[in-house]
């Protein structure tokens, strides 16, 4: 008796068991709040939530991008896709209504209060004001740049000079801080920092004549950036550089191509992901590397016979990175070599796959979505680009929006932010 008591209870604790086994809560599906502008047959759309809409019905769009505060979208349009500038415009999201900013306009960048868009025509660096939530006519704030981004705290701007070829050869770019108020005619203007001439890192020599972008780490103690070199030669090397905040320690970290999404701080700390290496095959030679202070040399997380083609971090501890496999050389087609999507430590370079694309198809781009609770990639198989999303495990992927733009390709490199850009998390 005394057996068979115990045996039952055995086997009721067994059923208990599997019952809180099977009924464990599966992650919640993340992607229903998500919100996307993307471009499709050359017009700008808006999807929210489970709902697609067009913005635009004429002209050729691109480089959608959203404010911080998500009341605006900006975007370039042309009138033919042969042209060779841009007209700058701006869609209001809560009215539904398009406005022309400015022609010829090269880039564009919110300010982090997302009321202010600084954009760059020629060298001159000019800023629209919407504060009102109508759009004022742009003023100029300083001639002579090279590329520029603002203060965290939106209040000016790092702006890089452009190098001038002079008798005695190029001279090397130099940073400002600018201190700009829409609502004040008085700027404040002082050099922060000059580059070296030459730039020397790794027994080479660099003519560091531009910057790209800057990036402020989250610790607020370091800028990164990349110095660019001429056309011709920036094409295959430039130098990623770090600066300290207060302009006194000065570090070349990493040969790479001038590609500003190709250089990422950590959400926390001070850690820097890079995808370095020279040469403008973008598949060939390239790795992506972890820095951190001092910044000497770099932890590399690419495996042997694979290429990192982009990267997103997740949180502090991880990355989400397209990987596919690396040509041996150029000579070998290197369009088919499809990424997919793999969940990288950043702590121990392990890596697990995300993303399952079928044959003949690859997952670009990976974005962290929902404050790191959800994710997105680009499924592209040289006849369509669809975007994906899924939670930040990979689980309940689904495919949320067919048939958007090819984004912009340069060997091999695609630049995806020219037709997607997601509404920030607020």
């Amino acid at each position: 008796m005394k057996r068979f008591r115990k045996q039952t209870g055995l086997v009721f604790l067994c059923v208990i068991l599997l019952f809180c086994w099977t009924s464990a809560p599966v992650a919640a599906w993340q992607g229903d709040s998500l919100e996307l502008a993307f471009i499709r047959d050359g017009k700008l759309w808006v999807k929210q939530g489970v709902q697609e809409r067009p913005v635009t019905a004429d002209g050729i769009a691109s480089w959608p991008l959203w404010s911080p505060d998500g009341r605006w979208i900006a975007f370039q349009k042309r009138e033919r896709a042969q042209d060779d500038y841009a007209q700058l415009w701006v869609y209001d999201v809560a009215n539904g209504r398009t406005y022309p900013v400015h022609d010829r306009v090269i880039s564009a960048r919110w300010s982090p209060q997302g009321s202010l868009l600084a954009f760059r025509v020629d060298s001159d660096l000019l800023v629209a004001d919407l504060r009102a939530g109508v759009l004022k006519a742009a003023q100029q704030v300083v001639p002579g740049i090279s590329d520029y981004t603002w203060f965290p705290d939106g209040s000016g701007f790092l702006v890089s000079s452009l190098g001038q070829l002079a008798p005695t050869g190029w001279t090397s770019s130099e940073l400002y801080k600018v201190w700009y108020s829409p609502d004040e005619e008085a700027k404040q203007v002082r050099k922060f920092y000059s580059l070296p001439n030459p730039l020397r890192f790794l027994d080479q020599e660099y003519l560091a004549i531009g910057t790209s972008g800057f990036k402020w780490s989250e610790d607020g103690k370091w800028i990164a950036f990349i110095a660019t070199q001429t056309a011709s030669l920036s094409a295959d090397a430039n130098v990623l550089c770090l600066l300290s905040a207060d302009g006194k320690s000065f570090k070349p970290a990493a040969e790479m191509l001038a590609y500003d999404e190709w250089f990422k701080w950590a959400p926390i700390g001070a850690k820097l992901g890079v995808i370095a290496g020279s040469g403008r095959f973008s598949l060939l030679g390239k790795r992506l590397s972890l820095f951190g202070p001092p910044f000497g040399e770099g932890q590399n997380l690419t495996p042997e016979g694979r290429a990192d083609r982009s990267f997103a971090w997740l949180n502090e501890k991880s990355l989400l990175v397209a990987r596919s496999a690396a040509p041996k050389s150029d000579r070998e087609p290197l369009g088919n070599a499809f990424p997919r999507v793999m969940l990288v430590d950043a702590k121990s370079g392990s890596a697990r796959p995300l993303s399952s694309p079928p044959v003949g198809a690859g997952d670009f781009d990976p974005q962290a979505l929902a404050g790191g609770k959800a994710m997105s990639w680009v499924r592209w198989n040289k006849k369509r680009a669809d975007i994906w999303v899924a939670n930040s495990d990979g689980s309940q992927a689904k495919l949320w929006v067919e048939g958007i733009g090819e984004g912009q390709m340069y060997y091999e490199h695609w630049h995806w932010d020219s037709v997607l850009s997601w509404k920030p998390v607020p």
